[in-house]
């Protein structure tokens, strides 16, 4: 009895250590740690663990030249350094790219991404009417489960995280890997919702919209946000580009 009676005491000390060892770990990787405001954009255990040791600190705050829009400071490891907005009204990025020389023409891609933001209906009704893209709100129940799975989250498409161009294909940003998921180490898939195949390449009639007759297409092609956003800063020209600045005011 008095074996069996310090085996138990032995088994439940050992139980309390990994529940407060998990606990603890858990507490520190919390996403709540990660940020402390918006976090829609997380949405899979992967999403989780790219970020699980960044933080979004706020260092500091400064002005933008856009109406009731301000500038966020935040740490390097913030979504892996990358700047983006994380409402209607904050642009973040970290001090090593507010001091870039380059930092204008982020500002005005993070600009457009802030317009996006605040007039859903206006850019949804534009990629609908002239770029043949669809925001719908989930993606069809056909559509494989690991291309879900490994969606990478943006905070810039957070409220439109689902993109069909042409009734038929649907764009996913995924992780290049599953064991070290990293935010700025992905790939865009396109999946052709009639015939079931996946390409890392968007179908030739999309190019002939999107990119231009040189064949420079736009680097960040995943969504029409991006899209957008890419096109304006860069002044990319392109079928859809031309058309982008003729109906769109910002």
């Amino acid at each position: 009895m008095d074996t069996d009676y310090t085996i138990g005491i032995i088994i439940c000390i050992c139980i309390v250590l990994y529940i407060s060892i998990y606990v603890a770990y858990n507490s520190n990787h919390s996403i709540s740690n990660y940020i402390n405001s918006d976090t829609q954009w997380i949405r899979t255990q992967l999403d989780e663990q790219a970020r699980s040791n960044q933080k979004c600190t706020v260092k500091r705050r400064e002005s933008d030249i856009m109406k009731d829009v301000h500038i966020e400071i935040v740490d390097d490891s913030c979504e892996d350094g990358l700047p983006h907005t994380s409402n209607g009204n904050t642009i973040r990025m970290t001090e090593s790219v507010w001091k870039n020389p380059g930092k204008d023409s982020t500002l005005v891609h993070e600009r457009i991404h802030i317009s996006q933001r605040r007039n859903p209906e206006k850019w949804t009704s534009f990629y609908k009417k002239y770029w043949n893209y669809d925001l719908p709100t989930s993606p069809p129940t056909s559509t494989p489960a690991y291309l879900i799975a490994r969606q990478r989250g943006n905070p810039d498409t957070a409220d439109t995280p689902w993109v069909c161009w042409n009734k038929r294909y649907w764009f996913f940003p995924l992780y290049t890997s599953l064991e070290n998921p990293s935010i700025r180490n992905t790939e865009t898939y396109v999946w052709d919702s009639f015939t079931g195949q996946v390409s890392e390449e968007p179908p030739k009639e999309w190019k002939s919209q999107f990119c231009t007759s040189s064949g420079e297409c736009p680097v960040q092609w995943e969504h029409p946000h991006e899209l957008s956003a890419e096109y304006i800063t860069h002044s990319l020209a392109s079928p859809a580009a031309f058309t982008l600045q003729k109906y769109i005011e910002i």
